[in-house]
């Protein structure tokens, strides 16, 4: 069975958590003329907590930054680390960069050029097994900005 993994950036933090995707609606809106509205949801990184032999265990839950939230998408790279939507990788063989996208309308990963990066247009060749070797993380488009350029 597939692992299916979220990530995000705790608001207070700014610490990487790791888990389940909620977002979380603090109101119920009113089925009449009422919608939705992003200042009243919280986005949520769910995990289970620690707990001695025998004791119950709890679930724990952070608040992150929805910006950051990104999948994990079932790959690692050539020195065995999670790949996640949003890192930046380096493909050892071409001597480039590449920032990992999740395209909907392709419903798959994609290891996106970064030269004029543009997630929707550049869609470079979809992430798969046979690049693991020559590929390795070295950041993410949120901790190391400066590897877009």
């Amino acid at each position: 069975m597939r692992e299916i993994l979220f990530r995000g950036q705790e608001k207070k933090s700014g610490k990487w958590v790791y888990g389940g995707y909620y977002k979380h609606y603090k109101r119920q809106p009113c089925p009449v003329d009422d919608y939705d509205k992003e200042e009243d949801a919280e986005h949520l990184i769910i995990k289970s907590g620690f707990a001695d032999w025998n004791m119950p265990r709890g679930i724990e839950a952070f608040e992150v930054k929805p910006e950051t939230v990104g999948q994990f998408t079932g790959m690692n790279d050539g020195k065995d680390q999670k790949i996640f939507e949003g890192d930046i990788i380096r493909d050892k063989s071409e001597k480039k960069n590449y920032c990992v996208i999740y395209a909907h309308m392709d419903a798959c990963f994609y290891l996106s050029e970064i030269i004029d990066w543009n997630p929707v247009e550049c869609r470079s060749r979809p992430l798969g097994r046979r690049n693991n070797y020559y590929i390795k993380v070295v950041g993410s488009i949120y901790d190391n900005p400066e590897l877009l350029e």
